[in-house]
């Protein structure tokens, strides 16, 4: 399975993102999307994601700035935890430091 690392170190696999996009949106083949360029980005900002296949297979799949930025948005863990929707839950920190350990 070939996995990209994006820009914040995230894995996520080209081909499942490339099937998805395929299936939904235009496929270009790398030659076609290298000379109309210009179109495949218009079609990504309005159409949503453009698959581009090297013989034959997904290899890349240009996606709109602000669709990216939307799906990769990662919240802070303090923050998941505080917005918890469970009633009455709250976090608590116990102040006890724990045991001593001595090191020979």
């Amino acid at each position: 399975m070939d996995a990209s690392p994006d820009f914040a170190g995230h894995y996520f696999s080209v081909d499942i993102l490339a099937r998805l996009a395929s299936s939904i949106f235009m496929t270009w083949q790398l030659q076609e999307a290298k000379n109309r360029f210009s179109e495949v980005v218009d079609r990504a900002l309005s159409d949503g994601p453009q698959t581009i296949t090297r013989h034959g297979r997904a290899t890349v799949v240009i996606v709109a700035a602000g669709q990216y930025a939307r799906e990769t948005r990662r919240e802070k863990l303090s923050t998941v935890l505080r917005e918890c929707p469970v009633k009455g839950w709250t976090i608590s920190r116990d102040k006890d430091p724990g045991r001593t350990i001595g090191f020979q």
